[in-house]
């Protein structure tokens, strides 16, 4: 899957970590020295656990017919199945833009389209939800930094209205603060000239609504395999080979025999 954002931190051994958001919505915590994978969350949103506990429902709960026998299952599930999964794909939490505080303990995730920021504690070997916050508009970076005492400090540039929130931890929960005259002074900027911000942070077709870097879907006729979301040059390659070899069959069905060519000394050569 694409790579949406990433970012580097040390925590206070000294230790190196990477953390990468990506277009699986999917949030993977890297050794940064070996590059192996340490921990995955996979992002999931309210559809989709309601999705995913219907589901479970009905694979331990048999549907019955009216005479109270089980129903048996037919071949005709996998139809439905491409369609909710495009569906599935249109509605999915997105991480797009990732932030590592100071000491390197806790990492923000925020999402396309989606009004909230999430953090993680990150240890030596996981991911852990320990804290979402709501936000007002769609929220479009984030940044850690520390104040002068040495508390950490959650900067979230917003789509409208305020613009810009900071959160300031206190105990264990990252809490609002709004003695920041800097983002007074963005909130005021940007309602006097009426700034437009973007919608998202990944660029949509403005047509189909879809995220433009999912590749569409080619015809055959062009050359290329189905394949979601993205097309791999391996297999654009293999289904090249095969029309070829179509091909020389039809010619040599046409010339009753292998097909031939020339060499330069006028010996034909056969394939």
């Amino acid at each position: 899957a694409y790579i949406t954002d990433l970012t580097v931190m040390s925590n206070k051994n000294g230790k190196k970590h990477c953390i990468t958001t990506s277009g699986d919505c999917t949030i993977r915590l890297w050794n940064y020295d070996t590059m192996d994978e340490i921990a995955k969350h996979l992002v999931q949103t309210e559809n989709d656990s309601a999705m995913e506990t219907e589901h479970e429902n009905e694979q331990s709960e048999p549907e019955k017919s009216v005479d109270g026998k089980e129903e048996e299952e037919d071949g005709d599930g996998d139809e439905d199945d491409d369609g909710g999964n495009q569906q599935s794909s249109q509605n999915s939490k997105i991480p797009v833009r990732v932030s590592s505080n100071q000491n390197g303990d806790i990492a923000a995730i925020i999402y396309n389209g989606h009004c909230s920021v999430d953090l993680f504690s990150v240890e030596e070997n996981k991911l852990e939800l320990i804290q979402s916050i709501d936000c007002d508009s769609t929220p479009l970076a984030i940044n850690f930094s520390q104040d002068e005492n040495d508390d950490d400090i959650l900067t979230v540039l917003l789509k409208e209205s305020t613009f810009m929130k900071r959160y300031k931890k206190l105990v264990s929960k990252y809490t609002i603060t709004d003695n920041c005259p800097i983002a007074s002074a963005i909130q005021t900027l940007g309602q006097k000239l009426d700034i437009q911000m973007p919608e998202s942070v990944l660029e949509v077709d403005e047509t189909t609504g879809k995220i433009k870097i999912m590749k569409k879907v080619q015809d055959e006729s062009a050359g290329f395999v189905k394949h979601q979301p993205w097309l791999r040059g391996e297999r654009v390659q293999i289904k090249k080979d095969k029309r070829r070899r179509r091909k020389k069959r039809r010619m040599e069905a046409l010339h009753g025999g292998p097909s031939s060519t020339s060499n330069g000394n006028g010996v034909a050569e056969t394939d």
